[in-house]
């Protein structure tokens, strides 16, 4: 008789990665963000490929925000390489102030598959948008739902992977600020003394972002 040995299905676990461990930036909770900043740290998170090498067919990025120019330039970093392996210029509505990015490809997303009992780990950064199209005092908070949004094969079997991870949702929260609010005398700009009358106009002062 020949022995026969069972076929595992690939599997991919993805976690996401919480505080200075995933990026130093990300150490609190709730964070300011000035408005029109570039390669804002979003999030983190990984990937664990289990029984088989894993290549990566799909994955989608949420993100909740009030208005279209709030985020965008949405780049995809994986550890070591500096380059992003996703990138999207603006995220596509879903509604209900809920925005995303999706990215398939037939083979890999990724420039080489996740060895079995590997982990990856991505790091996801953003540009917060200017002056005009960004809401100041607009919340961001980006997520994941592995389920749904991450689909991968395995390398030797080909197989669909079966993808572990409840639904990943950041941490922490970005509140856009300005750049610095700073109040100038318009007139006068000198020491001015006068009587006050009824309806009388002092002093104009501006206020400045």
């Amino acid at each position: 008789t020949k022995a026969c040995s069972a076929t595992l299905q690939p599997e991919l676990e993805i976690t996401m990665l919480t505080g200075a461990n995933a990026m130093p930036e990300l150490a609190e909770v709730e964070r300011n963000v000035k408005i029109g900043a570039l390669d804002v740290p979003m999030f983190a998170f990984s990937k664990t490929a289990k029984n088989d090498g894993a290549r990566i067919t799909k994955l989608k990025i949420t993100a909740k925000f009030q208005h279209q120019g709030d985020v965008k330039n949405v780049k995809v970093f994986l550890d070591g390489l500096s380059a992003p392996v996703a990138q999207c210029g603006s995220m596509t509505a879903e509604g209900q102030s809920l925005w995303s990015c999706t990215w398939t490809a037939g083979d890999n997303l990724l420039p080489s598959f996740i060895p079995a009992g590997s982990t990856f780990v991505f790091r996801v950064r953003a540009d917060i948008g200017s002056p005009g199209t960004a809401g100041l005092g607009d919340t961001i908070r980006f997520m994941i739902d592995p389920k749904v949004d991450v689909e991968g094969k395995g390398v030797t079997t080909g197989a669909s992977a079966v993808v572990n991870g409840s639904n990943l949702i950041a941490p922490h929260a970005l509140h856009i600020v300005p750049f610095s609010v700073f109040l100038s005398a318009v007139s006068p700009i000198n020491d001015y003394m006068s009587m006050i009358g009824s309806g009388s106009l002092q002093a104009k002062v501006g206020a400045y972002n």
